[in-house]
């Protein structure tokens, strides 16, 4: 009973500790953001601030997608275009079954 209820706690946790950090770094984001903004506007406009921060989040998105797809340093430029989505690395999605196909076409897209 009591380590079911500790366990239950722990899952809790695994689960709420990293929302609660991303929450805290993106309202950071937006905050800093905002201020930076609208420091230099002569009024302002509501709204831009969460713009910006949508376009940083895309932006860095993007960048780390545009990384994976040209290989990391040392690795071999022809089998990182030949395999984009870096699955050869995954040991759990080798094999040819369709169970194993399926994972990586969700992994390449």
């Amino acid at each position: 009973m009591i380590t079911t209820f500790w366990k239950t706690c722990v899952a809790g946790l695994v689960v709420l500790v990293p929302a609660w950090a991303t929450f805290l770094i993106l309202s950071t984001l937006f905050t800093t953001l905002d201020g930076l903004v609208g420091r230099y506007m002569y009024y302002t406009v509501p709204g831009l601030g969460l713009l910006l921060l949508v376009l940083l989040i895309i932006l860095a998105g993007d960048l780390s997608r545009a990384r994976r797809r040209s290989g990391y340093p040392g690795e071999n430029r022809t089998e990182a275009r030949a395999n984009p989505s870096g699955a050869k690395h995954l040991p759990y999605l080798k094999g040819h079954d369709r169970h194993s196909q399926f994972s990586v076409s969700l992994w390449t897209k």
